[in-house]
């Protein structure tokens, strides 16, 4: 199993790896909200601080975000979950390989506000023990970014034609 810098290289790669993504993450989401302890609780709610403090204080969210996802596996307390989710490392992240620009995003600032009400809404229902809602919150969330690429990709043609 290899996913690299050298295997997401064009859109279609993107939006196969959000595929992958979705199959895996909805589950740890529902997991999570199961099976969390305290101290799991407590760590993911560090990373999402950390993600909503944004690039105000650290420049890039990205590595914030992967640790919240990373998190919600952790909490899941399933070892492959996890292992898969490190494997991955921050590549997982769309906007490690996409411009956001290019993504159809041109204001960074409301762009990732609208992805830290996602990040919200899949920890609250996973801090509320709502399995369905915890898998339902981050299948939009996952399927919110593949809309987008999915739009950029449409972009992409249209310009290249």
């Amino acid at each position: 199993f290899n996913v690299g810098p050298a295997t997401i290289v064009l859109l279609s790669d993107v939006l196969d790896l959000l595929e992958f993504r979705l199959s895996l993450e909805v589950q740890a989401a529902g997991m999570a909200a199961e099976r969390a302890t305290p101290q799991a609780m407590e760590e993911l709610a560090q990373a999402l601080e950390a993600l909503m403090q944004g690039p105000e204080k650290s420049g890039s969210t990205t590595n914030a975000d992967f640790q919240f996802h990373l998190k919600i596996a952790k909490a899941s307390g399933n070892r492959y979950l996890i292992d898969i989710m490190k494997n991955l490392g921050t590549k997982m992240i769309p906007r490690t390989r996409m411009n956001s620009a290019y993504t159809g995003q041109s204001n960074r600032s409301t762009y990732l506000a609208g992805i830290n009400v996602e990040h919200q809404q899949i920890f609250d229902a996973i801090a509320s023990r709502q399995v369905d809602a915890a898998r339902a919150a981050m299948f939009m969330h996952l399927n919110n970014s593949r809309m987008r690429l999915r739009e950029a990709q449409k972009l992409q043609a249209f310009y290249s034609e």
